[in-house]
């Protein structure tokens, strides 16, 4: 080869790597789906530097290094199946599930961009769903962990913690008419398994882990799900405690933890209810709830925070998802105006060092 067609065939290699290199979050768009998912694309930390990575899915994940996206895809006769792409090479593995098994929703990374938690459905031939259950998988050989099979069992959500091999994960089970949700942690391959404590939705933070508890009360002579928030020890050496006392009224579910501060001194999430999703703060000492409003002064009853910036200064909300108006948005953490990010996604990820 010349020297000449040696350069320019470097020269081309380079900027086709380097969208790659320096892209930071990753979303589908809204426009162009179809059963088999959304396109998915990568862009900077500051939405620009679009690059599509021409493969549809759904429940996308960046990896924390920004190299790597999960994703479940599923083409006709394939069957769904989790898979993981090196995006500076295109190249994937698929997620070994067991027989009888398909990929579920929403897969997360360890910190160390190593390993992914995926969810596992199981089904009857006629499509009715038989259980969820938990696996961890290898990011770089696909090689599978079950950590609860999924049959007869219901695995409906699970973190990693942000500096330790471990994760949580929680199990709901039926009892009578109610159902109990406990919580339990496990070692990053599965094993040394425990349980936490009653309660579901854990969001593992710098020192604790946010339990979502249900307790059952009538409204108007119906049975409605009001919820409030607890802080677990994970080592388990401190008493759970709860953290907030929200009133419980009318549809108003509880109070939802999405993630924490950085410096683990908040939590952000939202009142959610029926038709209706306050965003707020929670001081993870007292407790207090801090809402998000507009700029009359009126809380937001149409958004949730999606993410927050490294530094912990600026809040990706997602906003009009009830109305059919999504858009995502820029917001100081603290409070503040908004300002236009993204419109046209439809999910949308990014990592613990996304800087907008």
């Amino acid at each position: 080869m010349s020297p000449t067609r040696l350069a320019l065939t470097t020269l081309v290699a380079l900027l086709l790597l380097a969208p790659a290199a320096s892209a930071r979050i990753a979303y589908t768009t809204a426009k162009g789906m179809n059963a088999a998912g959304a396109p998915i694309v990568i862009a900077n930390d500051n939405g620009n530097g679009v690059v599509p990575l021409g493969i549809r899915g759904s429940s996308i994940a960046i990896s924390p290094d920004g190299t790597r996206i999960a994703y479940v895809a599923g083409p006709a006769g394939e069957g769904i199946s989790l898979r993981i792409r090196t995006i500076a090479t295109g190249a994937e593995v698929r997620a070994a599930m067991v027989f009888g098994a398909s990929a579920g929703n929403g897969p997360e990374w360890s910190s160390d961009s190593a390993h992914v938690l995926a969810s596992t459905d199981s089904s009857k031939p006629d499509g009715i769903v038989t259980g969820a259950g938990l696996n961890v998988v290898d990011a770089a050989t696909g090689a599978v962990t079950v950590v609860v099979p999924p049959l007869g069992n219901e695995v409906t959500s699970y973190t990693w913690s942000p500096t330790t091999p471990q994760f949580a994960y929680a199990v709901q089970r039926w009892v009578g008419p109610l159902f109990s949700e406990v919580t339990r942690i496990a070692a990053s391959d599965g094993t040394a398994v425990r349980t936490l404590g009653r309660g579901g939705s854990p969001t593992w933070g710098p020192a604790s882990i946010a339990l979502h508890r249900y307790t059952s009360e009538r409204w108007q002579g119906m049975r409605v799900w009001h919820a409030q928030l607890w802080l677990a020890d994970p080592t388990g050496t401190t008493a759970t405690r709860q953290l907030t006392h929200v009133a419980s009224t009318g549809l108003v579910f509880g109070p939802y933890a999405a993630f924490w501060a950085p410096d683990g001194r908040r939590l952000y999430g939202d009142i959610g209810g029926e038709d209706m999703s306050e965003p707020a703060r929670f001081n993870a000492s007292s407790g207090g709830v801090a809402y998000y409003r507009d700029a009359k002064g009126r809380k937001l009853r149409d958004a949730f925070p999606a993410a927050i910036s490294a530094d912990g200064a600026t809040l990706l909300m997602r906003t009009g998802v009830i109305e059919g108006n999504d858009a995502l948005q820029l917001m100081p953490a603290a409070g503040g105006s908004m300002r236009l990010f993204k419109k046209g996604v439809y999910e949308i990820s990014v990592p613990p060092t996304w800087r907008p």
